[in-house]
């Protein structure tokens, strides 16, 4: 039980450091009008 918890968190953990910013382009692509000013500020801030 204990490797399956350890898995899902490392899971969870590559989610959100990879697929997060990878998520973030996805939609910024997708999306380009909507991720205006706000979306830049967010750049700034990382």
């Amino acid at each position: 039980m204990k490797v399956a918890v350890g898995l899902a968190v490392l899971v969870l953990g590559i989610v959100l450091a990879g697929g997060g910013s990878a998520w973030f382009f996805f939609v910024r692509a997708q999306d380009p009008e909507r991720s205006g000013s706000h979306k830049q500020d967010s750049d700034k801030d990382l």
